[in-house]
């Protein structure tokens, strides 16, 4: 595993660079795999194909794994789609770091997505730890839905992506870190728990489960026996959706 300590520019300035010869190999790949493609499309009528495994290849010195999203039809593949990711080390933390990168464009707003790893094996439990990044990314699409909430707390963003999943975290220049993510049934279990109706905003779910949770550590020691009927009612229902 790569050791880094860059920052989200430097990530991103790495990877424009890299991002051509990316993008030749990808289509090398598809060009070398198109009557196999377009085999499979006569024989399944499959308009979408997603390989069994992610790609990986090295630019540079640095590793990418690339989940491809085929479109084809009965004279082979018409475009893809990519997914690209990096597993790197911490050199300060030891931990490892997991980012998607946006595609390079003439608009200029280049991004990286970070996920913690615990927020990740959450949803893939008793996984190794590559196995479990790897499923979660091939279910992550390139397109997101980012919320910025810059007065929230106590997370500044939530983002919908993947299969119906909802991340929340901390907005930095150039990076968005993901610290929690939850599958959307998650969410709606929570907002019943609270006693809300209908529609709500995520967000608003989710910081009032944080505050109703605060509210019940920080209650006074005399509720005895009720408080602590209280306490183990919420850490059997946060273990449950876990």
């Amino acid at each position: 595993m790569i050791i880094t300590t860059m920052t989200p520019r430097e990530i991103m300035e790495e990877y424009e660079r890299d991002y051509p010869e990316i993008r030749r190999r990808l289509f090398s790949y598809l060009r070398s795999n198109d009557k196999a493609l377009k085999t499979r499309f006569k024989r399944t009528g499959e308009k979408r194909i997603i390989p069994s495994e992610p790609r990986s290849t090295v630019v540079n010195g640095n590793r990418y794994r690339v989940w491809l999203r085929i479109d084809c039809c009965s004279s082979g593949f018409k475009s893809f789609e990519a997914t690209v990711y990096q597993i790197i080390q911490d050199a300060r933390t030891g931990k490892p770091r997991i980012w998607i990168l946006s595609t390079p464009s003439d608009r200029g707003i280049q991004y990286v997505l970070e996920f913690k790893i615990d927020a990740i094996k959450k949803l893939y439990p008793g996984a190794p730890m590559k196995n479990a990044i790897d499923s979660f990314m091939r279910g992550v699409s390139n397109q997101y839905t980012i919320y910025q909430k810059p007065e929230s707390s106590p997370y500044n963003f939530e983002a919908s992506f993947g299969e119906s999943l909802i991340g929340f975290g901390l907005e930095e220049p150039g990076r968005f870190t993901f610290e929690k993510i939850y599958r959307t049934k998650e969410i709606e279990e929570i907002g019943n728990s609270l006693g809300l109706d209908g529609d709500q905003d995520p967000m608003k779910i989710y910081n009032l489960w944080i505050e109703s949770k605060n509210k019940v550590e920080e209650a006074p020691e005399i509720l005895g026996d009720k408080q602590k009927e209280i306490e183990l009612a919420w850490k059997e229902f946060e273990n449950n959706i876990i």
